[in-house]
């Protein structure tokens, strides 16, 4: 590196998944990754380069601008199913309005082997020759290492004047990004907002054991870091952890595309990061005389339900803050009744009704019946057979496809009634799984749902389906530090290329003054498509 023969590039701690982690995590990969290089090299990276992940954030310009890069690289997008992405050179605007210069190697690959056939479609496929006059090529034996070979040099050098074949010089990839602005970037055009990847939308949600562990480890380092931050104290393991956990979220770990022994592997880790963040808050938090106290690291308010050694507790707890229990609670509890094999909950200006055969046959709010008159919200199974990549995709067929609803082995059962909160239990199955499903209705009006499953299929995968009597062009999906809009409908070959997006925490629809929201600890697939 000193001598010039290697260019460190990069800027994060690993390659890094860019949908799935939270954005604490996305800026973290750069501050580790940063610290790293300089420690490492003596240099700050002065770009992003990120070749091969599965999407690209609204909130990721912002970050990369506040990392110190000027610069963004991939050319994933290339892979796109159905739309061309329609520039290689071009400013990318993030949700707050930060720009970083982007560029996308129009060879379409980052194993490039410096053919002149490779050189010459390299040419006739850049977007963007009317004012830049230059792109990348990434060449070498990628994806396991090698690296490039004599024979790929050679072959560079002799296209550095050949005819018939663009011209080709070797050189670093910052100088490439720093002429190009000077060029282009005055001139350049913007794209605002999110680059979804049209292919390997099936990694938001294979392999949940990864992604919950690493939600989790999320959780505790933001706590950690919240709780001993007030108390004027920093546990020297955290860099540490937090390198662990980033190490995670390597773009073939926690995306799920790993064989079996890496995701095994990476659950044990995220249980070891458990166990040592949370010995570490417990002799940070140790409660003194026996007090129960509600902490809450969030930056709102929190007000609602708690377990307490297994009893439904009211709390209310300021943001970033604590309190005492017990708090005052609502006086009016929640309501069950039941009628054959159908059962009632209500609570809070909020109801539902579970039917026999374990489907959801109304959800009333205000009054409102949110699930269609004709319709129901159930578990659906669906095809999971797609032509490549069977880690990393869903196809659109597969998604296009009726699903089966599955019904309920045996009637829905109270199996806790409480004025705070209303449990009702479910239990449903195929030939080769089971999965149970507790379905609690609190004092405040929210449902929460939890699922165990015990899940044995081949090529298929599970599905929460909840129509909504809700006329709405958009969801609003939760991303890193912020949301985006996807739309519900297939005017454009963008919006039938959306039928399954990543989001972040919830999706909600709405019309003005009525809405509903699904919330999930972490990030999940979702399709919002209003006939899905």
């Amino acid at each position: 590196v000193a001598e010039g023969r290697w260019e460190p590039v990069g800027g994060m701690w690993v390659e890094t998944d860019l949908n799935l982690p939270d954005g604490e995590s996305l800026v973290r990969q750069m501050v580790q990754g940063q610290r790293a290089f300089r420690r490492w090299f003596g240099i700050t990276c002065d770009g992003a380069f990120l070749p091969d992940d599965f999407g690209y954030p609204a909130g990721l310009p912002q970050i990369v601008n506040h990392a110190g890069a000027r610069w963004f690289f991939t050319q994933k997008l290339s892979w796109n199913e159905t739309n061309r992405f329609p520039h290689h050179t071009f400013w990318w605007e993030g949700l707050d309005g930060s720009r970083v210069f982007t560029h996308f190697s129009p060879v379409d690959t980052y194993n490039a082997l410096n053919l002149p056939s490779q050189f010459r479609f390299a040419e006739r496929n850049f977007s963007d020759h009317v004012g830049a006059s230059t792109s990348l090529v990434l060449y070498g034996h990628g994806d396991g290492g090698g690296g490039p070979t004599q024979t790929m040099i050679d072959r560079a050098r002799l296209a550095a004047d050949l005819n018939g074949v663009p011209r080709v010089t070797m050189g670093k990839v910052a100088d490439f990004f720093i002429d190009s602005i000077d060029e282009y970037g005055p001139d350049a055009p913007v794209w605002v907002g999110e680059m979804y990847f049209e292919k390997h939308r099936g990694t938001y949600s294979t392999q949940i054991g990864t992604k919950q562990g690493n939600r989790r480890s999320e959780q505790l380092l933001h706590e950690i870091e919240a709780w001993s931050a007030l108390a004027g104290t920093r546990p020297t393991r955290i860099d540490q952890w937090w390198q662990r956990v980033l190490t995670q979220q390597f773009h073939d770990i926690i995306p799920g595309s790993s064989i079996a022994w890496v995701h095994r592997d990476a659950e044990a880790e995220h249980a070891a990061i458990a166990e040592e963040i949370g010995a570490e808050l417990h002799a940070l938090l140790a409660p003194d005389g026996g007090t129960v106290t509600v902490m809450n690291p969030s930056s709102a308010v929190f007000s609602g339900v708690l377990d307490v050694e297994g009893t439904p507790v009211f709390a209310v707890a300021p943001a970033f803050g604590h309190a005492a229990l017990p708090s005052t609670a609502p006086v009016d509890g929640t309501e069950c009744v039941q009628v054959g094999g159908d059962i009632t909950v209500s609570a809070g200006g909020t109801s539902f009704t579970i039917a026999a055969d374990g489907t959801i046959a109304s959800i009333v709010h205000a009054g409102r019946d949110i699930i269609p008159a004709d319709d129901f919200a159930g578990f659906v199974i669906r095809a999971d057979t797609p032509a490549e990549y069977d880690n990393w995709d869903i196809d659109m067929a597969d998604a296009n496809r009726t699903g089966d609803f599955v019904q309920a082995t045996a009637p829905p059962v109270v199996v806790e009634q409480h004025p705070l909160r209303t449990t009702i239990e479910c239990t449903y199955g195929t030939g080769s799984s089971e999965w149970t499903v507790r379905y609690s209705l609190t004092v405040s009006g929210r449902i929460d749902i939890s699922l165990d499953a015990d899940w044995h299929e081949s090529e298929k995968r599970l599905q929460w389906r909840m129509p909504t009597d809700i006329h709405s062009h958009e969801a609003v999906c939760g991303t890193q530090f912020g949301h985006v809009r996807r739309a519900r409908h297939g005017n454009t070959s963008w919006d039938v290329a959306r039928f399954e997006v990543c989001a972040h925490r919830y999706v909600a629809v709405a019309e003005p003054g009525f809405g509903v929201a699904l919330m999930a600890d972490g990030p999940r697939g979702y399709d919002v498509r209003n006939d899905a």
